[in-house]
């Protein structure tokens, strides 16, 4: 009885201190909670998690087909326009050569139809030319018969009658004389022309020495002396032009005196500069274009004396057998134009007869039958050019063709928008892939950043451009950063975060940018964020 009673005290004891020791717990804990509070309202900055992202860029094909090469693996690093992958481009090169085809088919109908309708152009344009303008001359000629003929034009007749007259005379007096042959006194006139045109080519030929010679010393020396001459009356003159002016100054001499001593001065002048030139064109010599002219002449006078040689010969040789046969046939076409013209002034002397309007009118109307059937082939031609503007229309549309079949192609082949990070490869190497769809996924290394949730009492605490820190595991210094965006409205915390009562508090989504030079960040990196209240 004894044993149970003591048992029972030492169990109450036991509990007793076991009471008392919770109650110690609580409190420390109750006191650190309270302290912890009191300090983190008091601390100059917010402490907050989350997660390091990049930005990622999904790239895909324009164009479906089978992709044929994967040129990159996960965590290769890419340039801006660096081919990452290839998509199969049978059916692309199909519709090229197809399109390209087309478009050489096109062409060469164009460049034919265009060549045709060329010269089928240009003649029907020359034929319906030439049957209006025979048309004209027709229809002139029917009006004129019609209308008989004027006074002017049988005066035009009678005048073509005179002339052809005049020129059958003409042609009579040649035959004469030819059959006469020549007389003495042509032959003295043609000997006297060699004559002259021997001497011409003499003095020719000595002018042509003289300056090939050089100047004389006579005639440098009549030089110098003219000279001379003309230096002593330029002076003379000059003083008495200087005399005379202060004469007149003293009124002794009157102003026309003076005029004519200042006249005279420079007429003195004048002789001597001419006399100067002459006297250093003397010592220079003859220059080389005068002597070049002077052979010129002489190359002229023996031309002109051959001629008058060969007129002399003809001369004496007598008239030849075919200059008589020349000239009796131009007497013969004379007085057949003779004749032909006084019938053409008869006829219109006469008036049309019936039948000459008859042939002129029917030779209006084969005139206005040949206009109306040569429009009718230009009217023809224009269609054709029709069809080589439609040609031509069809072949910028087979060129349009090719161009968008050139781009597809290229569009087989996929580039890199920019630089990069491969962060996925989303298709493997054989797979069909569908136009627009993501086969390679790149994440921006140098676009980071941390997004945490600050509680809605904090956020006004947090700008745009205020300075912050993002503390990662393996590194023993933060990264400086700054916030750079904060979200417009409320949300509630995410899902990930751990307790109920956290996640049902609304929170701002904050953006943070790190400043990493290095690339020590990685995406996916739990990070912790002090954003500093300044």
């Amino acid at each position: 009885m004894l044993r149970a009673r003591c048992g029972e005290e030492r169990m109450k004891q036991r509990l007793a201190l076991i009471l008392v020791a919770l109650a110690i717990i609580a409190g420390v804990s109750l006191g650190w909670r309270y302290l912890a509070g009191e300090r983190a309202s008091a601390t100059d900055w917010l402490e907050l998690s989350g997660t390091v992202e990049a930005r990622t860029t999904e790239v895909g094909s324009e164009v479906g087909g089978r992709v044929v090469k994967l040129l990159v693996r996960e965590g290769d690093k890419v340039l801006a326009g660096e081919v990452i992958a290839e998509v199969a481009s049978e059916i692309g090169e199909a519709r090229l050569s197809q399109a390209e085809a087309g478009a050489d088919a096109a062409e060469q109908r164009h460049q034919q139809v265009s060549a045709a309708t060329s010269v089928q152009e240009g003649v029907a344009e020359a034929e319906v030319a030439r049957t209006e303008r025979a048309l004209e001359t027709a229809t002139a000629r029917l009006a004129e018969l019609l209308a008989g003929a004027r006074p002017e034009v049988i005066r035009e007749a009678e005048a073509a009658l005179g002339q052809a007259k005049a020129q059958a005379e003409a042609a009579r007096e040649r035959v004469a004389a030819l059959t006469a042959g020549p007389r003495a006194q042509e032959i003295e006139q043609a000997r006297a022309a060699v004559e002259r045109a021997r001497a011409a080519v003499e003095g020719a030929q000595a002018r042509v020495d003289e300056l090939r010679s050089g100047t004389r010393k006579q005639d440098l020396d009549q030089a110098r002396a003219a000279v001379d001459k003309a230096r002593a009356r330029a002076d003379k003159t000059q003083k008495d032009a200087q005399r005379m002016r202060r004469l007149h100054e003293d009124g002794v001499v009157s102003a026309d005196q003076l005029e004519r001593a200042r006249t005279a001065a420079t007429a003195a002048a004048e002789d001597l500069r001419t006399a100067e030139a002459a006297l250093s064109r003397a010592e220079e010599g003859p220059r080389a274009e005068s002597i070049t002219m002077a052979e010129a002449d002489v190359a002229q006078a023996r031309a002109q004396q051959r001629q008058a040689q060969e007129a002399l010969a003809l001369l004496e040789a007598g008239t030849r057998g075919e200059d008589l046969r020349a000239a009796r046939a131009q007497l013969d076409q004379a007085n057949q134009q003779v004749e032909a013209v006084r019938q053409r002034l008869a006829a219109l002397r006469a008036g049309p007869t019936p039948e000459q309007i008859t042939v002129a009118s029917r030779q209006v109307e084969e005139a206005r039958a040949a206009v109306h059937l040569a429009r009718q082939k230009a009217h023809e031609v224009s269609v054709t050019a029709k069809q080589a503007e439609a040609a031509a229309a069809e072949a910028n549309r087979a060129d349009a063709v090719v161009s968008e079949a050139e781009a597809a192609l290229h569009k087989h082949v996929v580039p890199a928008p920019g630089p990069g990070i491969v962060d996925s490869l989303n298709v493997e190497q054989g797979e069909v892939a569908s136009p627009g769809a993501s086969l390679i996924t790149l994440i921006n290394p140098d676009d980071l950043w941390v997004t945490v949730y600050v509680p809605e009492p904090d956020l006004a605490k947090v700008k745009i451009g205020q300075r912050a820190e993002v503390a990662v595991d393996g590194q023993e210094q933060p990264f400086p950063a700054e916030v750079y965006w904060i979200a417009e409205e409320a949300e509630f915390t995410p899902k990930y975060i751990r307790t109920k009562r956290e996640r049902a508090r609304l929170v701002y989504a904050v953006k943070v940018r790190p400043q990493d030079p290095l690339g020590r960040l990685k995406p996916g990196m739990p990070a912790d964020v002090a954003i500093f209240l300044d």
